[in-house]
């Protein structure tokens, strides 16, 4: 194999006000942006160098904090506030803010999950439901309570497996900041959004966890993130533990939400959402890794976006940087496992690759 260490993170223009809390890529005129979004700010940034900012704040409503999610839905920004949900024009523009949803059943929430269905509609997390909007300009015919989970859970992430939108929720505070580890209920929806069932098809219990931070898609695999670890799971398989985040674990640094967890298609990505988070780490089929230090102080992340082989994070410094974007490598370290093998191997060769020509006084 080939050990090259990733690329140095690069700070760019940083907010001036609260961490961010969600990043969100988008294309207009075949130019590549991303909106990042704080409590009480919404910048623009060029999502390639030199990642010119663009403070946007004036052009949304603000007046609902805190803010707790965005999409980009039917070629709007849709973006989700204590108990309303709104939607502006791409790029955002001041007369444009309109309201799609109204009203929430907890004012304790301060993360929303959204997700675009299998049936192409908008879904929304709640407590004790998921919201359904299925017009990007008004609220007709937009819901509230479209499917209803178990009496005193929240949702905390949705995703769509391509089939069944899939909900996830446990019965811990509402409100992320006020959540406790303990012994509590986590609970996995499969529900056929495109039909006209009230329940589930699938529901998987998780028991013996506090409460249940995100999820991620990355081929036929969901990845679940809970307080004590990460589960594999899909309609068909049960979850199944695959690391944990306590004990004598390597990893034991997780995120704080949905936000602060995405994927390339193969690689699963979270940020350290706790005091001294400088780190963000990886899962790749079965392999964990720490492939990115976004900084060396004592903040924390708050959002954490892959776009297009950048990864834009936030901290609460506040400050906002790319990863495997600039021109000089860190540092890499590789360490070797005690793993007994199954039997006995006769190691024949090793062959070495050298990237360039030796010079004087080294060797192999």
């Amino acid at each position: 194999g080939y050990l090259q260490p990733s690329l140095e993170a690069d700070e760019i223009d940083a907010p001036s006000t609260n961490g961010i809390k969600t990043f969100t890529d988008f294309n207009t005129g075949g130019t590549e942006y991303v909106y990042a979004h704080s409590n009480t700010k919404l910048y623009q940034y060029l999502r390639n160098s030199p990642f010119t900012q663009i403070d946007k704040t004036t052009e949304i409503n603000v007046t609902d904090s805190p803010f707790c999610g965005a999409i980009i839905w039917k070629g709007r920004y849709i973006y989700a506030q204590k108990t309303d949900l709104r939607s502006n024009v791409l790029p955002v523009a001041s007369g444009s803010d309109v309201q799609i949803l109204n009203g929430s059943n907890s004012s304790d929430l301060d993360i929303r999950a959204l997700c675009i269905g299998s049936d192409k509609n908008l879904y929304i997390g709640d407590y004790g439901s998921v919201a359904k909007c299925v017009l990007q300009t008004g609220t007709a015919g937009n819901a509230l309570d479209a499917f209803t989970i178990d009496s005193g859970y929240t949702v905390r992430d949705i995703i769509n497996d391509g089939y069944y939108l899939v909900i996830f929720a446990d019965n811990n505070a509402v409100a992320t900041t006020s959540r406790k580890q303990g012994n509590y209920s986590c609970k996995i929806y499969f529900w056929d959004c495109s039909s006209s069932k009230t329940t589930a098809d699938i529901i998987y219990d998780l028991p013996g966890n506090s409460y249940i931070i995100g999820a991620e898609m990355v081929g036929s695999a969901i990845k679940v993130f809970t307080y004590e670890g990460i589960y594999i799971c899909n309609s068909g398989t049960p979850p199944r533990k695959i690391w944990s985040f306590t004990g004598n674990s390597t990893i034991t640094k997780r995120p704080m939400t949905p936000y602060q967890i995405t994927n390339d298609g193969e690689t699963v990505y979270w940020g350290d959402g706790e005091t001294n988070g400088q780190y963000v780490y990886a899962n790749r089929g079965e392999t964990f890794y720490v492939p990115y230090i976004t900084h060396g102080s004592s903040a924390k992340h708050t959002a954490l976006n892959f776009s297009s082989g950048v990864l834009f994070a936030g901290t609460d410094a506040p400050k906002v940087y790319v990863l495997n974007s600039g021109t000089t490598r860190g540092n890499a370290t590789a360490q070797t496992v005690n793993i007994v093998l199954s039997g006995t191997y006769s190691l024949s060769y090793i062959k070495v690759t050298l990237k360039d020509k030796m010079s004087s006084g080294q060797a192999v």
